[in-house]
Order: structure tokens, then sequence, then C-alpha cells
């Protein structure tokens, strides 16, 4: 059996990737012509061997790996994917199919007996879902933290212009080309950020928490974002409140705070050992 992984987003096919080669599956990346195929509607995907991220096309060394794409799926295949009209679809139902549910859109929609269900949110169970934890590639930590950075396409949620307003030059808003400082790589930005503010309306476990809190760096946001995201209670002291400290006092706090050991806790719960052996066990019950 061979696995075809749907990118719609680097980072979100990145530790799938990782986890199935480790596990010996021999692992494929759909290429443009198929993606297109299988997903018309596509976000982020692979363009003439590149990974479209915020528009803008970078190489796949940018996440440290060396992908092998294919143009076809066969019958038997295992096909993973964060879109669930792919995971609907009908040319795919003679396939075992991953849907990793990134957004909660996704949930309570009817998928057929091929298709398994997994996330990262701790509230899986609730969710109709197997669990399978994420993680990034490691990354250093950041180097010259002066930053309150928020990384997000949509620029408008009142978080970040709390932040933009009570920081005035320290502040960086980037993530997509009409954002106030429009797109930067994840790597430049954070390697200055010595705070990553973060608002989410609807999504799983947002890719940049997990870059910033790899590299040490702390994570402003409000209750109900972290609600949504379902993060593990073991993290949660790596993050700081706006309903208890204003963007000014979470700056301050961050520079007394050791990056070393927000790594040191991030990397204990989110690693490719730990992902290895939660999806595994998926494998060994589909």
């Amino acid at each position: 059996m061979k696995a075809v992984i749907i990118n719609h987003h680097p980072d979100c096919m990145y530790y799938i990737h990782e986890a199935l080669k480790a596990l010996g599956e021999e692992v494929f990346i759909a290429d443009e012509d198929l993606t297109r195929t299988l997903s018309p509607e596509r976000t982020s995907s692979t363009v003439d061997g590149k990974f479209d991220l915020a528009g803008v096309l970078f190489p796949a060394s940018k996440w440290n790996f060396s992908p092998k794409f294919i143009s076809k799926i066969d019958a038997g295949d295992l096909v993973f994917t964060i879109h669930g009209g792919i995971a609907q679809s009908s040319v795919l139902k003679n396939n075992k199919v991953i849907m990793d549910i990134r957004n909660q859109h996704w949930l309570g929609r009817s998928y057929g007996e091929n298709v398994t269900l997994v996330t990262n949110h701790v509230d899986y169970k609730r969710m109709g879902c197997q669990y399978v934890s994420n993680y990034i590639a490691p990354a250093k930590l950041r180097t010259s933290p002066k930053l309150f950075t928020a990384i997000n396409s949509n620029c408008s949620h009142p978080l970040y212009q709390r932040i933009q307003n009570d920081m005035g030059e320290s502040c960086r808003l980037v993530g997509a080309p009409h954002a106030p400082h429009g797109v930067v790589e994840d790597d430049v930005i954070l390697d200055e950020t010595l705070v990553l503010g973060h608002e989410k309306t609807h999504a799983v476990h947002s890719y940049c928490v997990h870059k910033a809190l790899d590299r040490g760096i702390p994570v402003y946001t409000t209750r109900q974002t972290y609600n949504i995201e379902g993060h593990l209670p073991g993290i949660e002291e790596l993050f700081m409140f706006s309903d208890e400290v204003s963007p000014v006092e979470a700056y301050n706090r961050a520079k007394t705070l050791d990056p070393h050991e927000i790594q040191r806790i991030y990397r204990q719960h989110h690693n490719l050992e730990t992902t290895v052996g939660d999806l595994q066990k998926v494998l060994e019950n589909i």
C-alpha cells in the first residue's frame, strides 16, 4: 500500500508525511493536476513542485524534507486530506481515507465507511474523531526577540487591533498580501518575535502557534480561541490570555520567561515519536 497526501497546506502536510515515512510507508504528494482534479476550490497546494502558502511559492526545503510527487491515485491507496469534499468524493470510494479535521465546519457531515476522521483537538471524542498529535519541523530558538507579532490572513480580529494600538512600532501583523506588513516568511518574522498574538474563530491548532512555541515564544490569545483550537492542558502555561493581561503586560512578562523551558514543554507534548504512536493506532484499526 502506498500513501498519497493531498496538499492544501504545507504545514498540515509535513507532520503526516514524516510520520508515515517513519512507519515505513511509501509516501507521495499529489501533484498540481491531481490536486485540482480532486479539489477545484483548493487552497494552498502543489504548484510546479513547490508549495503555495499565502500566495507565495516555497521550495520543499523550507519544511526540511524531499517529497515524491504523483499524478494518480490507485484503488487501495491510503489517502490523506484536510478537505471534506475530497473525503466525500466517490472517486475515492475504493480507498481508505484519513480526514484530518483542521476546521470545525467539516464536522457533522456524512462520510463513507472508508473515511476515518482524526484531529489534534483535545475534545476529539466529542468530535467523533481519533486523536493524532501534530508537530512541526523542529527549529532553533528565536535569536533577536523584540516584536509582538500576529500571523493571520485576517488581521481585522479585535485582538490584533488591540495589539496594534497598544504596541505601535513593536507590532507586526503579517500573513497575507493585504496585511499591514504583508507576507513574511515565518522563520524570518518569528526569529524577531518576543510574543505571538493569536485569534481565530474556527480552527484546530493553528500552525503559527506550534511554530512559535517550538521557538520558545509564548502566545497571547483569547480564552475563546484557546478553547476553540483545543490545546492540550499540559501546554496551557505557555499562553497568556487577553482577559487577564494587556498586550503591554504580556510583552513585559515575556521578557522574563525562559525560551528553553517553553520549547522543552512544547516538545514534550508535540514531537515525531508521539505522532507516530498515535498514527500507528489509527492505521491498525482502519
